[in-house]
């Protein structure tokens, strides 16, 4: 019996009876060195699959977060979610609330809508807008935590975000009432 690798066959030459489980034997064994190197390759082959994909799939998430928190990165927008946060408003109920001109609050809402940060309902001439993830305006107020100054910096700054976290957190109680009167 001969093996021959560059083939991957094996050639039988008649043996005498003696030999001929001695060449099964050996016939079993090439069968089954190949058999594991066979598996080993799929195991490796498979492996770098998973990696592969995986490897894409944090880049195509990393990607999109990217992109969202570039939406997020006006100081304006961040603004717009925070009054977003007990509820839907319209463009001039964002306008009064943020001392802003309308052009600039209906240009930051077309960016949030468009980025499918903020959704709008209509209701005859009026638009109403509201968060698609109300927890996002939660999660911005968890966020001041990172942009908290150390004690070496001034108070004013400790001030302003305390001020910005209690107006942002307080109960809408008082503006949801009246905007529900005025329907």
């Amino acid at each position: 019996m001969r093996y021959n690798k560059s083939t991957n066959s094996v050639r039988l030459a008649k043996p005498a009876p003696d030999e001929r489980l001695q060449s099964l034997a050996t016939l079993t064994m090439a069968n089954s060195s190949i058999n594991s190197q066979i598996t080993c390759y799929d195991e490796a082959v498979n492996a770098d699959l998973t990696t592969c994909t995986l490897s894409m799939d944090r880049k195509v998430v990393s990607e999109e977060l990217s992109r969202f928190f570039g939406v997020l990165a006006h100081p304006l927008r961040v603004l717009i979610v925070e009054e977003l946060r007990n509820g839907e408003l319209t463009v001039t109920d964002l306008k009064d609330a943020l001392d802003m001109p309308q052009a600039s609050v209906s240009q930051h809402l077309g960016i949030l809508r468009a980025n499918r940060i903020v959704l709008e309902r209509r209701e005859g001439r009026h638009v109403f807008y509201h968060l698609r993830q109300p927890d996002l305006a939660n999660i911005v107020v968890q966020c001041i935590a990172f942009v908290a100054p150390d004690d070496i910096e001034s108070k004013r700054i400790i001030t302003a975000l305390d001020s910005a976290k209690s107006t942002w957190t307080q109960s809408s109680s008082g503006k949801a009432a009246k905007r529900n009167r005025g329907r």
